[in-house]
Parts: C-alpha cells; sequence; structure tokens
C-alpha cells in the first residue's frame, strides 16, 4: 500500500477536480464544468488469456461496466477480445449508444472469461 498526496493544487482547480479510490487503485479525471461532451467511438480490446484469470478479469468486468455507464448518445464503441483468437462483440460496425445497447455491451462485459494459456 502507498501514500499519494497532492500539493500546491490552485484553488481553482478544485472546481473540476475528480478522484476516485475503488478497491485499492484511483482514477483522477480533469473535468472542466461547462464544456460540451465530445462525441467518441471507442474500441475496448480486452486480454481474455489464462494470464487474466482471477482478480484481474474481476477487475476488467467491473471496470467495463462502470466505463459503459458513463458513455454518451451519441458515441459509438465495441468490444474486442482476444485469447487464441480474436472474438468482437459486435461484428463489422460500431455500435451506437442507447440505453439497450449499453446493457448489451455490460451483459457481454460480466461474462468476460479468462481462459486458455497462461
Amino acid at each position: 500500500m502507498g501514500l499519494l498526496c497532492l500539493l500546491g493544487v490552485v484553488k481553482s482547480f478544485l472546481s473540476f477536480l475528480f478522484f476516485q479510490v475503488i478497491n485499492g487503485y484511483f482514477v483522477h479525471h480533469f473535468s472542466p464544468e461547462g464544456i460540451p461532451s465530445v462525441r467518441k467511438h471507442v474500441v475496448f480490446v480486452i486480454d481474455e488469456s489464462g494470464s487474466m484469470t482471477g482478480i484481474k478479469i474481476a477487475q476488467t468486468r467491473e471496470a467495463m461496466v462502470t466505463i459503459l455507464d458513463q458513455l454518451n448518445e451519441g458515441d459509438t464503441y465495441n468490444i474486442v477480445t482476444f485469447r487464441s483468437s480474436v472474438k468482437t462483440w459486435e461484428a463489422n460496425r460500431m455500435v451506437p449508444v442507447t440505453p439497450t445497447t449499453i446493457e448489451r455491451g455490460k451483459s457481454f462485459s460480466r461474462n468476460l472469461q479468462a481462459t486458455g494459456c497462461k
């Protein structure tokens, strides 16, 4: 376990600082308020090989569910997994973000399995 110190942070900077700690890992976001969202096209590439067995694949599943919830309508995404072969969640297309496609992506992500050679 370590200690993270943020020193000398300018007061106005704090108005758009976001710092999140989950299960001993941290994420640091800088997101000024009042700036319009930019359309994103995201391809998630996920390792499902045996080297991801245990906590690694569990953290990946959890992260995917969280990240998918942060996509916005107007964004598109797809999920590519690999182990001994490559598999695309939705072949040959980017999937538009809707409540339905986010739930489908989360369902796919919850079923990620680390198998194969380490």
